[in-house]
C-alpha cells in the first residue's frame, strides 16, 4: 500500500508542477500585451503631438485632424492591449488549473477517500489489538473479515477451508492475513 502512496503523491505532484508551469508559460504572453500598450502609448503621444501643431497657419487644421485620429487609435490600442492582458492571464490560470486538476481528480476523489478509511480502519485495529478485549472475541471477528477481505488466492494460501476454520474456531491463521492486509504487525494477533 505505501508504494502506491508514494506513486499517487509522485502522480499529484507532478501534475501540480506541470499545471504551474503550463499556467507561468501562458503568462509569459503578457509581455506580448505589455508591448501593445506601450505602442499604444506612444501612439497616443505623437497624436497629441500632431495635435499640438493643429494651431499654426496653412499645415494646422490637417494636422489637427491626423493628432486626433492617431491618439484615438492609440487609445484603442492601449485597450485592446490591456484587455487582451487580462485574457491572457485568465486563459493562464484556467489553462494551469484543468492541466493540474484533470489527472490529480481522480486521485483526490477515487483514491484518497479509500486509502484514508484503509489507515483508519487500521488504526482502529492497532488500537483494538492494544486493547483490553484483545483476545479469542477480536481474533474471530478478524479472521472473519479476512474471509471477506482476502483474495481466493491469498485465503487458499493460509488455509485449505477458511469456513471451515471459522468454523472450528481457528482463528489465528486468518486474522494474522488481515492484520497484515491492514499493514500492522502479525505479531500483534494474540
Amino acid at each position: 500500500m505505501q508504494t502506491w502512496d508514494g506513486i499517487m503523491a509522485f502522480w499529484v505532484v507532478l501534475w501540480l508542477v506541470v499545471g504551474v508551469w503550463s499556467g507561468l508559460q501562458i503568462f509569459t504572453l503578457t509581455g506580448l500585451t505589455d508591448s501593445t500598450v506601450s505602442s499604444g502609448r506612444a501612439l497616443q503621444t505623437a497624436g497629441e503631438a500632431l495635435g499640438s501643431l493643429a494651431d499654426l497657419p496653412v499645415i494646422g487644421d490637417r494636422t489637427g485632424e491626423l493628432g486626433s485620429e492617431v491618439s484615438e487609435t492609440g487609445r484603442r490600442v492601449v485597450a485592446s492591449g490591456t484587455e487582451a492582458g487580462r485574457s491572457v492571464r485568465m486563459l493562464g490560470v484556467l489553462i494551469g488549473t484543468a492541466v493540474a486538476l484533470g489527472p490529480v481528480g481522480p486521485v483526490l476523489l477515487f483514491y484518497l477517500p479509500v486509502r484514508l478509511a484503509h489507515r483508519q480502519e487500521a488504526s482502529d485495529a492497532a488500537a483494538a489489538l492494544r486493547g483490553p478485549g484483545a483476545g479469542a472475541p477480536l481474533r474471530a471477528q478478524l479472521a472473519h473479515r479476512a474471509v471477506a477481505n482476502l483474495s481466493l488466492r491469498e485465503l487458499g494460501a493460509i488455509s485449505v477451508d477458511p469456513v471451515a476454520d471459522l468454523a472450528g474456531g481457528r482463528h489465528h491463521e486468518l486474522a494474522r492475513a488481515e492484520v497484515v492486509r491492514l499493514g500492522l504487525d502479525p505479531a500483534s494477533v494474540p
